[in-house]
């Protein structure tokens, strides 16, 4: 029983599904227009003439539709903004009517020309030297130049400190730059004057202060600092329902974008109803937005999201309904304009098939995972360096499949494929790819270990261990827990070829790991502490060493009753392998107290089948016990 218990976490620990959140947009959308066959992208509110310039930078950008999306997202912004600040009075207010006829020409070099002008007539004056260079950033931002723009916003910071637009622009694209030092004082200091500015007129400056709350909980999110996080973008969601209800504009799409952003935190931070709310109430908004492409885009998203909290909440059946009415949307949306969609479709599916080889619905997983794979495949070929990665996560997935349903050596010919894919890409990516590498060859060497092939199992899995040990060291917060898994996968090959030296200091290493981390995020680390403690219990119990065995079963088990007392569907038949495990260190010495144990497992198993074995081996040690005691 408890070997089987030990190879069933093998195989959850190497299946990990590839988790894909979503977060939704507002002032673009994709279309076929403009140029026959391409995909470009609409903004509401931008000439079609500046639109051309913008589509002909997107179509050299190796990203898949979503990051072009995105992308275009913050170009509309800063085209908005710069054509607004344009036609403000002025003394220079015939050159800036130039520069915005060439704005909306998509003709950046002449208006950068024109700016170049204002700036050189402004040189004596500060306050209009500091728009001057902001509006420089801005147009550099339009040519997608982020160096140009972070020393021109910089240059208007620096003038005139007191402008909040100018630091919060400065600090967004430190943000974008990873520049994360640099940004949080200039965040500090912006949002002090945006909050004096919205605090005397909040309808006009109150959207500017959230949009500078967003900036700073994005960061702190990027950082790890969710409580941080959390406050900010609560106060970002309560500025805006706030200028919903006085103004009466329509701020729904901010609303959702805010709550979805919350949820995907109290997701981070396990507070799971919390999640559950903002995601159920930013569905809502959605749904009753106007029934356009790019607001049933953003459901779907919203409802990828939700989707994965039902699966880690076992409400698999709301799960998979969420998942049903994503891929329905987004088929719909690709029908119409399959080269704008067709990505999504397939990402979709591809969480979808997951979704399915996770609930057992295997022969469903394999045509929806091979449907996900053949639109990645094709696009891949036409845009390898956007699409490759994502054919090789879909990949993956249908390594997942094969590998329920038994059908080993498809899944390792599944997993290898995916791996020469990342192999290939971290060549020139490493930061990028390698982790995905590392993955791929952990779940490849396990694998191999159900072939039999102990050699090639452990050859995948060494030099997986090797890349995530580095990584670790550069960023233990992102990679401790990759690192921790794969050593136990490669520790499990040698205690199944009986090398149990080399498996015990591989899960000695990683109890230590998961105690460090548990200590300091329990609720995300003890649920692994315990399952590597019951593991090292049975090896020690393999060596019939019984003193170990019983403390690290004792170990275990005190873990896994806090975490059973809170969750007892999910982790009491995992308690009760602990006692189990203890029960059997005590047989010779205490037989008494072993029946007791097996007792106590019996009544802590959950399923029918657990606890019905435990229940017929307490009966049969009670009567054992009956029959030697005294009449």
């Amino acid at each position: 029983m408890i070997a089987a218990a030990y190879l069933l976490l093998v195989a959850v620990a190497a299946q990990s599904p590839v988790v894909i959140r979503q977060t939704t947009t507002g002032w673009c959308s994709p279309t076929i227009a403009n140029v026959t066959g391409n995909v470009t992208v609409f903004c509401k509110g931008v000439d079609p003439r500046a639109l051309v310039r913008l589509n002909a930078r997107l179509s050299k950008m190796n990203q898949e539709i979503t990051a072009k999306i995105d992308e275009a997202e913050q170009w509309a912004d800063r085209y908005h903004e710069l054509e607004t600040r344009l036609n403000e009075p002025g003394p220079n207010a015939e050159l800036s009517q130039q520069a915005e006829t060439f704005l909306h020409e998509g003709e950046l070099d002449k208006a950068r020309e024109i700016l170049d002008r204002i700036l050189k007539d402004d040189e004596r004056e500060e306050s209009r030297l500091a728009a001057d260079h902001y509006n420089r950033g801005l147009l550099a931002q339009l040519d997608f130049d982020p160096v140009k723009a972070l020393f021109e916003f910089e240059k208007a910071y620096r003038f005139r400190p007191e402008n909040p637009d100018y630091g919060d622009h400065y600090a967004r694209v430190l943000v974008a730059q990873h520049q994360f030092a640099k940004a949080e004082p200039v965040l500090a200091d912006v949002l002090a004057r945006a909050r004096v500015r919205a605090k005397g007129d909040p309808a006009k400056f109150g959207p500017a202060l959230g949009l500078v709350l967003h900036t700073k909980a994005r960061l702190e999110s990027d950082t790890q600092r969710f409580k941080e996080a959390e406050q900010d973008f609560k106060e970002e969601l309560k500025i805006f329902r706030e200028l919903a209800k006085s103004t009466g504009s329509d701020y729904g799409i901010e609303i959702s974008r805010t709550l979805t952003n919350l949820g995907m935190v109290y997701e981070e931070t396990h507070r799971l109803d919390q999640c559950e709310a903002a995601y159920k109430e930013a569905i809502a908004i959605q749904r009753g937005l106007p029934s356009t492409p790019l607001n049933r885009r953003n459901l779907a998203a919203t409802l990828n999201n939700y989707s994965i909290l039902l699966s880690e909440t076992n409400r698999l059946e709301e799960a998979g309904r969420a998942l049903e009415e994503c891929v329905r949307i987004r088929r719909e949306l690709s029908n119409a304009n399959p080269a704008a969609y067709e990505p999504e479709l397939a990402l979709a599916l591809h969480n979808q098939a997951d979704h399915l080889r996770e609930t057992n619905h295997l022969p469903d997983a394999e045509k929806v995972v091979r449907e996900a794979l053949e639109i990645r495949t094709r696009l891949a070929a036409a845009n390898p360096d956007a699409y490759r990665p994502s054919e090789a996560e879909t990949l993956g997935v249908l390594g997942n499949v094969f590998a329920a349903e038994g059908r080993h050596e498809e899944a390792a010919a599944t997993y290898g494929k995916a791996a020469d894919i990342f192999r290939e890409l971290a060549k020139s990516s490493p930061a990028g790819y390698e982790p995905d590498l590392a993955n791929n060859l952990s779940l490849l060497g396990t694998e191999f270990g159900e072939l039999g092939q102990t050699a090639q199992a452990e050859d995948r899995l060494q030099e997986a261990v090797e890349i995530f040990r580095r990584l670790a060291k550069e960023s233990p917060d992102a990679f401790d827990r990759r690192q921790s898994r794969t050593t136990f996968l490669l520790a499990g090959i040698y205690f199944k070829a009986q090398d149990y030296q080399h498996a015990e200091s591989l899960f000695r290493e990683t109890v230590e790991t998961y105690r460090r981390l548990a200590a300091v995020n329990p609720l995300e680390y003890e649920p692994f502490l315990a399952d590597t403690l019951r593991t090292l219990s049975y090896l020690y119990l393999q060596q019939e060493n019984m003193e170990k065995t019983g403390a690290t079963a004792e170990e275990a088990a005190q873990v896994f009753k806090r975490l059973a007392d809170a969750n007892p569907a999910q982790y009491g038949d995992d308690l009760a392998s602990c006692y189990y495990l203890e029960s059997q260190s005590l047989n010779a010495r205490d037989s008494s107290r072993a029946c007791d144990l097996i007792g106590q497992a019996s009544e802590a198993a959950n399923t029918p089948a657990m606890k019905q074995t435990l229940h017929d081996n307490f009966h049969d040690c009670s009567q054992k016990a009956a029959v030697g005691s005294p009449k």
